[in-house]
């Protein structure tokens, strides 16, 4: 099997969904541990390869820089590989028709934090700033940012983390 190292599933991660390489690296443990994702373990003695168990995720940390694993038993596992297919179909997921499935709006969720960082120098408003005002300066900050792009109120709320 020719996997995808896990540290660069961990960098691709992070630069897909524009977040931290911890934040990835704590996404793809879960997506592992809930069985979205297989993880074989390359570098196994017996040279088989062996899938490493859901169980074991539970725990788990990424060294990124070392490209290992790390079990909560303090078990070291170099060469670790995700398959390349589980990780494609759950960074990118597609619906039976191969249209792309809708997400929580990730796209306009992103310009509306952006925007947000722009005006008050963070990814939240203040808390004493009224949620038809907030939506109006970050509305008014993406028109900006973004020529010809607009956004609705509820993904400002929600981007903001205003509104479930």
């Amino acid at each position: 099997m020719t996997g995808k190292p896990i540290a660069d599933a961990v960098e691709e991660v992070a630069k897909h969904l524009g977040i931290s390489i911890g934040a990835a690296k704590v996404k793809l443990i879960e997506a592992c541990h809930a069985g979205l994702i297989r993880a074989y373990w390359r570098g196994h003695v017996s040279k088989s390869s062996p899938l490493i168990p859901r169980h074991e995720w539970v725990g788990a940390d990424i060294d990124v820089r070392r490209q290992l694993v790390i079990l909560a038993s303090g078990e070291r596992m170099v060469f670790v590989d995700v398959d390349p297919e589980d990780f494609r179909a759950w960074l990118n997921p597609i619906t039976a028709d191969g249209s792309k499935k809708k997400t929580d709006g990730g796209y306009k969720s992103k310009l509306a934090r952006k925007a947000a960082a722009a005006i008050w120098g963070a990814a939240r408003p203040p808390a004493d700033l009224p949620p038809q005002q907030v939506f109006k300066q970050v509305a008014d900050k993406v028109g900006e940012l973004n020529p010809g792009v607009s956004i609705a109120k509820s993904h400002v709320l929600r981007a903001l983390g205003l509104k479930r």
